[in-house]
């Protein structure tokens, strides 16, 4: 009775997947994820089916929320691929492991981003105890991340093992390997734990979410305000509570505390090699131009690039002119707005739009210029130097501090501080 119990549930989940594939959205979902570049061995299993599945209809709130945290920390993950010189495309990884919360804790105990153990965290030298758990910092955590995978592509010459055995542990990759007599991962995928099976379908299914999110006209959900998304660094010596930063830049407490996750006590201990505070950048100006105020300076030993993760925006009336082709699906990703906006704005009752129509767009003007990835920084990061002596008067920001050797990092109207 068994045997035909197992007989009858294979007929039965195969006449499902048969059904499910029949369905034309279903089979543009297997074209788009076949057709996309992957850096792992891709197979459109059912598996990454039920994912793209979950997270467009029952999950979809948590795909909103995913791409809003993703503007955060993507661009500071894309610095660090770039550092190690490894593949953007880890960048997914972050949102298999935690759904890009850096203050998320599994029931195993791993902590941040990127999941790390403890025992990871402390071999590569985090500071792990009831003050500080740097697995929460975006920063320190991700490069320790991209030094753990780059380790285990070491290993296993294979980003597809790597990064199954990111998930179960490189030991217990090497001995499903062994069991197996096979290192290619769907044939070796019975010899690994449950979740490991599941997690390079899970994988695949992120790349396809995240690169094609613009086909499911989502609601981005920001964990902060978006006028504190532009937030940048700087490094602090001396021991600082968040009621006093606070005070010194007029950030409130819960902004400071979701960018500063890794402080436990709502507070920056004191540490002679420093630690980052992490605010909006409005907010850095005012607690730079406070300490400078009161001569205590020295707080600061040294000033890293302020880094914009989102580019301030200012919203400017404009308009497009609609092209053959054109969509409202690919504007609103050019105009990096939504397709419910476009549809607002311009008073649609539905998508259809025609050539020479005239779309009203409230466009989001990028001031200062972003950091941008290209060919030339691809592999390195740049080395960046600052002098801080006098503050010029009256500026629109007068605590604007710029890299001296990347131009990419300059605002449009750049000046310098000597």
């Amino acid at each position: 009775h068994l045997r035909w119990f197992y007989l009858l549930s294979s007929l039965l989940s195969s006449l499902l997947l048969v059904a499910r594939n029949d369905n034309p959205e279903n089979s543009d979902w297997r074209d788009d994820v076949l057709s996309m570049y992957h850096i792992v061995d891709v197979q459109y299993s059912e598996e990454v089916h039920e994912y793209i599945e979950l997270y467009t209809s029952k999950y979809r709130h948590i795909y909103g929320r995913m791409l809003g945290r993703s503007e955060l920390y993507f661009p500071i993950i894309d610095q660090y691929t770039a550092k190690h010189g490894l593949p953007y495309e880890l960048r997914y990884l972050a949102a298999v492991e935690s759904n890009m919360k850096p203050y998320a804790i599994s029931r195993s105990k791993a902590v941040g981003l990127w999941q790390i153990m403890e025992l990871v965290g402390r071999y590569y030298h985090l500071r792990i105890d009831k003050e500080v758990d740097e697995r929460m910092d975006p920063y320190k955590s991700t490069d320790v991340a991209m030094s753990y995978l780059k380790s285990l592509h070491d290993q296993f010459e294979d980003w597809t093992l790597a990064i199954a055995a990111y998930n179960c542990g490189p030991g217990r990759m090497r001995r499903a390997i062994k069991e197996s007599g096979s290192r290619n991962f769907w044939d070796l995928q019975s010899y690994l734990p449950l979740e490991t099976q599941r997690y390079i379908p899970k994988f695949i299914a992120f790349n396809y979410l995240f690169q094609y999110a613009h086909k499911y006209d989502l609601e981005k959900e920001y964990p902060i305000s978006i006028e504190d998304l532009s937030y940048e660094y700087t490094i602090v010596h001396g021991s600082m509570s968040f009621e006093e930063i606070v005070e010194f830049s007029g950030v409130d407490h819960e902004t400071i505390k979701y960018l500063n996750p890794s402080y436990q006590l709502n507070r920056i201990p004191a540490n002679s090699e420093g630690y980052l505070l992490i605010l909006p950048g409005w907010g850095l100006d005012n607690f730079l131009e406070y300490h400078i105020q009161e001569g205590s300076i020295n707080l600061l030993k040294d000033v890293v690039p302020r880094y914009h993760v989102i580019p301030r925006y200012k919203v400017q009336q404009s308009g497009h002119t609609v092209r053959s082709g054109d969509n409202l699906y690919d504007l609103a990703r050019k105009f990096d707005c939504t397709v419910a906006e476009l549809k607002q704005w311009n008073h649609l009752n539905s998508h259809r739009i025609y050539p020479g129509q005239r779309l009203s767009v409230n466009c989001r003007a990028i001031d200062p210029k972003p950091f941008t990835r290209n060919a030339q920084n691809l592999n390195c990061v740049p080395e960046i130097e600052f002098s801080m002596v006098h503050i010029p008067e009256k500026t629109e920001s007068s605590l604007t501090l710029l890299a001296s050797s990347n131009s990419e990092l300059r605002p449009k109207n750049a000046y310098r501080l000597y």
